[in-house]
């Protein structure tokens, strides 16, 4: 993989971000390392992988409008489609951009995890969604996105591995907020509200109480409820411990284990990466 051949230009990126557009930033060549010919059908699978690591890195959705090859006989074959691509902007994450080898271990575990087809479901869904949250308009609507990624992913770690944590009938009977706590527990996730969601230490017990009850507002608002009084900022810090949980069980579920940028932590020196508390 490289930048395109003038991505030193600063135009190019300042451009497309100015423009809310779309351009064409890296080039991937795929050959076989003993140079032989292959099928187009034997990189679909690699293409899928690439695509998603991309976009959960890149927090937005990345896509592969082009692509070229040439058969055994030399014909250079051209194929062009319109996949589903987020306008090019640089969206605060996860990923530790000066650590971009982790990018290796990332193609291992999706390969691993892909070959499992309800996994990959799931993963697919769940980066749809964390991407949606990134970047929605309206913090409810983020914050909205994100729940549902919580629950599809509480779901799916605390009742559809090997060994199961509970079973599916408990999870059922639970609300939201324990299956929540249950599986942030599991992996060693810290919910106790500190640094500046200590304030909202006097109404919530935890960062899961806080979370589903404002997600419960959004949903089901009441008359005179305190959180019509929270200010955009509050409203901003609730979104981030949303998506910071997200962000957690996706990574734990694809068996990542490298360095991380802690949104909870924002803003901060690019560099200053934490290890995942499961590690």
């Amino acid at each position: 993989m490289q930048h395109r051949h003038d991505y030193k230009d600063k135009r190019i990126f300042s451009n497309l971000k100015d423009s809310n557009g779309h351009g064409i930033t890296h080039i991937i060549k795929i050959d076989k390392k003993d140079g032989s010919k292959f099928k187009k059908s034997d990189v679909t699978d690699i293409e899928e992988i690439l695509v998603w690591i991309f976009t959960l890195c890149a927090g937005r959705h990345i896509g592969m409008p082009i692509k070229i090859c040439k058969n055994k006989e030399g014909e250079v074959h051209k194929e062009f489609s319109v996949p589903l691509m987020s306008p090019y902007g640089e969206i605060p994450n996860w990923f530790p951009k000066q650590k971009g080898k982790v990018i290796e271990s990332l193609f291992q575990n999706f390969a691993s995890r892909f070959k499992d087809k309800f996994l990959r479901r799931t993963i697919k869904e769940t980066i749809h969604w964390y991407v949606e949250s990134l970047n929605a308009t309206f913090i409810e609507n983020k914050t909205i996105n994100s729940q549902i990624a919580l629950e599809k992913l509480s779901f799916v770690l605390l009742t559809q591995q090997t060994p199961q944590i509970i079973s599916k009938s408990k999870f059922d009977k639970n609300n939201f907020q324990i299956n929540l706590e249950t599986i942030l527990d599991e992996i060693s996730i810290k919910t106790v509200l500190s640094g500046e969601h200590k304030k909202f230490s006097t109404h919530f017990d935890s960062g899961s109480h806080l979370l589903v009850n404002y997600r419960n507002h959004i949903a089901h608002p009441k008359r005179n409820s305190s959180i019509d009084s929270y200010f955009i900022h509050d409203k901003f810090l609730i979104n981030q411990l949303g998506l910071y949980y997200t962000e957690m069980l996706l990574l734990y579920l694809i068996g990542y284990e490298g360095e991380f940028s802690n949104r909870l932590k924002f803003p901060l020196w690019e560099g200053e990466y934490d290890s995942l508390p499961w590690k």
